[in-house]
Protein backbone atom coordinates (compact mmCIF):
# COMPACT_ATOMS: atom_id res chain seq x y z
CA UNK A 1 0.00 0.00 0.00
CA UNK A 2 1.57 2.98 -0.99
CA UNK A 3 1.40 5.96 1.35
CA UNK A 4 1.43 9.40 0.67
CA UNK A 5 0.91 12.81 3.13
CA UNK A 6 -2.53 14.26 3.64
CA UNK A 7 -1.25 17.92 1.69
CA UNK A 8 0.03 15.89 -1.33
CA UNK A 9 -3.60 13.50 -1.18
CA UNK A 10 -5.14 17.03 -1.77
CA UNK A 11 -3.88 18.17 -3.60
CA UNK A 12 -3.86 14.79 -6.04
CA UNK A 13 -7.10 13.38 -5.37
CA UNK A 14 -8.18 13.55 -8.69
CA UNK A 15 -5.11 11.95 -9.85
CA UNK A 16 -6.00 8.91 -7.55
CA UNK A 17 -9.38 8.94 -8.39
CA UNK A 18 -8.50 8.20 -12.20
CA UNK A 19 -5.43 5.83 -10.75
CA UNK A 20 -7.77 3.24 -8.77
CA UNK A 21 -10.41 3.26 -11.94
CA UNK A 22 -7.89 2.62 -14.00
CA UNK A 23 -6.50 -0.36 -11.64
CA UNK A 24 -9.78 -1.49 -11.10
CA UNK A 25 -9.69 -0.87 -7.53
CA UNK A 26 -6.98 -3.12 -6.76
CA UNK A 27 -4.98 0.09 -5.40
CA UNK A 28 -5.26 1.87 -2.14
CA UNK A 29 -3.27 4.60 -0.35
CA UNK A 30 -2.51 5.15 3.17
CA UNK A 31 -3.13 9.00 4.37
CA UNK A 32 -0.48 10.36 6.64
CA UNK A 33 -0.68 13.00 8.96
CA UNK A 34 2.67 14.45 10.74
CA UNK A 35 3.84 10.88 9.82
CA UNK A 36 0.62 9.18 11.40
CA UNK A 37 -1.28 7.00 8.94
CA UNK A 38 -4.44 8.24 9.88
CA UNK A 39 -6.84 6.89 7.04
CA UNK A 40 -7.04 4.82 4.03
CA UNK A 41 -8.22 6.04 0.66
CA UNK A 42 -10.11 2.67 -1.91
CA UNK A 43 -12.16 2.52 -4.38
CA UNK A 44 -15.51 1.53 -3.81
CA UNK A 45 -15.53 -1.62 -5.52
CA UNK A 46 -12.41 -2.69 -3.02
CA UNK A 47 -14.29 -1.19 0.06
CA UNK A 48 -16.98 -3.69 -1.12
CA UNK A 49 -14.89 -6.54 -1.29
CA UNK A 50 -13.86 -5.47 2.32
CA UNK A 51 -17.13 -5.59 3.24
CA UNK A 52 -18.13 -8.83 2.16
CA UNK A 53 -15.21 -10.33 3.15
CA UNK A 54 -15.66 -9.02 6.84
CA UNK A 55 -19.60 -10.37 6.66
CA UNK A 56 -18.26 -13.80 5.38
CA UNK A 57 -15.67 -14.09 8.56
CA UNK A 58 -18.07 -12.73 11.02
CA UNK A 59 -20.20 -15.71 10.31
CA UNK A 60 -19.01 -18.32 12.81
CA UNK A 61 -20.86 -21.25 10.96
CA UNK A 62 -19.78 -20.34 7.51
CA UNK A 63 -16.36 -20.56 9.11
CA UNK A 64 -17.03 -23.92 10.18
CA UNK A 65 -17.87 -25.08 7.45
CA UNK A 66 -14.74 -23.52 5.48
CA UNK A 67 -12.45 -25.16 7.82
CA UNK A 68 -14.17 -28.17 7.79
CA UNK A 69 -14.18 -28.23 4.13
CA UNK A 70 -10.56 -27.52 3.85
CA UNK A 71 -9.74 -30.42 6.37
CA UNK A 72 -11.25 -32.85 3.98
CA UNK A 73 -9.53 -31.80 1.00
CA UNK A 74 -6.01 -32.02 3.47
CA UNK A 75 -7.70 -35.18 4.09
CA UNK A 76 -8.62 -36.52 0.43
CA UNK A 77 -12.32 -36.74 1.25
CA UNK A 78 -13.57 -35.09 -2.16
CA UNK A 79 -15.56 -36.26 -4.89
CA UNK A 80 -14.82 -35.71 -8.59
CA UNK A 81 -17.24 -33.69 -10.84
CA UNK A 82 -19.32 -36.93 -11.67
CA UNK A 83 -19.82 -38.42 -8.49
CA UNK A 84 -20.91 -35.06 -6.89
CA UNK A 85 -23.59 -34.97 -9.60
CA UNK A 86 -24.46 -38.47 -8.79
CA UNK A 87 -24.65 -37.97 -5.27
CA UNK A 88 -27.10 -35.26 -5.61
CA UNK A 89 -29.34 -36.86 -8.57
CA UNK A 90 -28.26 -34.73 -11.86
Amino acid sequence: MEQITLHAAREKLPELSRSMAEHRGSECYAITDHGNTTMVVMSVEMFRQVEDTLECQSDGNLMDSIRRSREDVAAGRVLSEDEADAAIGW
